[in-house]
């Protein structure tokens, strides 16, 4: 059976944000196209080069009208769901379609080693013979459960910034990296762990840490900058001063406040790009929205809408 890795964090991710509104789609709409394009390119496009392929088949591929094809391709391209350059490419495709071309591909490592090379992700080495012909790669690597993952390790290590205790590091990574989903949560951990300040400050964990503890990155909010830092809490004072201020009348609720959405408030800032005239707007239209349907106002629903909020925002001001 045919999968391909999907990752929750789509559905608010400032690039799903950016495609709504080029191409004036709702959220499951843009979510529904991007998977149907996924999915045709693992028949289709399984090298995720859409070189081969003319506008009007990528559109009619996502069930739309043939006449829209340009569009749609230079708006997959300003969202970054597709490369133009070295060509027309879907973007970061081996990195999720990669265990799957890996299977596909398992009797002809020369095919997917090529895939991925066209993606700037090592190929796999192979087995290394010894003086008398014999198979002395080590047993650990021999146990690994595909091919590839040599070659997925080996591209997470050229991101990781401290490069000291390899063997330690590889040996945590197998001990832990034994599907898909894992080699999909690993690169979400270390996304995560190359934007807090320990790293920006240039002082990150030696990689046998790193690697033996990835796992604590997954869902951690990456650190972000004072400048960002001040924008949320200018956004908080502006929303207490308006909405809040009887209701929250000492500090320590206000601080209980803070600290129960502080990590809602950083997806909202970030899904508005930091722009706190947005941001405001969202609040008001959301809290409006939810008054006139009945509904307790939250940041964690404002949080889940913000992606049609800020679309709905966009068209107004266009108007």
């Amino acid at each position: 059976m045919t999968w391909l890795q999907s990752h929750h964090t789509i559905e608010r991710n400032p690039k799903t944000i950016i495609l709504m509104a080029e191409m004036d789609w709702d959220l499951d709409t843009t979510i529904g196209k991007l998977h149907r394009l996924w999915w045709w390119a693992l028949d289709y496009a399984a090298d995720g080069s859409l070189t081969k392929h003319s506008p009007e088949t990528l559109a009619i591929a996502v069930g739309l009208s043939a006449d829209r094809g340009e569009a749609l391709i230079e708006a997959l391209s300003k969202a970054r769901f597709v490369d133009k350059s070295p060509c027309l490419r879907l973007h970061n495709w081996w990195r999720y379609a990669g265990p799957y071309l890996r299977g596909k591909f398992g009797r002809e490592p020369d095919k997917w080693q090529a895939i991925a090379q066209e993606y700037d992700i090592p190929g796999d080495t192979g087995p290394q013979e010894g003086k008398k012909g014999q198979d002395n790669t080590p047993k650990q690597a021999r146990k690994a459960p595909n091919m590839g993952l040599q070659a997925e390790f080996e591209a997470i290590w050229g991101r990781y910034p401290k490069k000291h205790g390899k063997g330690a590091a590889e040996r945590h990574f197998r001990a832990t990296v034994k599907a898909g989903i894992d080699l999909l949560a690993i690169n979400t951990a270390l996304d995560n762990y190359l934007r807090c300040d320990r790293v920006k400050s240039g002082f990150p964990k030696d990689g046998s840490t790193w690697f033996n503890e990835w796992r604590e990155w997954i869902d951690q909010a990456p650190d972000i900058s004072r400048e960002e830092e001040q924008g949320i809490a200018d956004v908080f004072s502006w929303y207490f001063d308006n909405f809040m201020a009887e209701i929250l009348d000492n500090e320590t609720a206000v601080d209980k406040f803070k600290k129960d959405n502080y990590i809602l408030a950083k997806e909202i800032y970030k899904a508005a790009q930091g722009d706190k005239d947005t941001i405001k707007t969202a609040i008001r239209s959301y809290r409006a929205h939810c008054a006139k349907g009945k509904m307790d106002f939250s940041f964690k629903g404002l949080s889940r809408n913000m992606p049609e909020i800020l679309v709905a925002i966009k068209k107004q001001e266009v108007r």
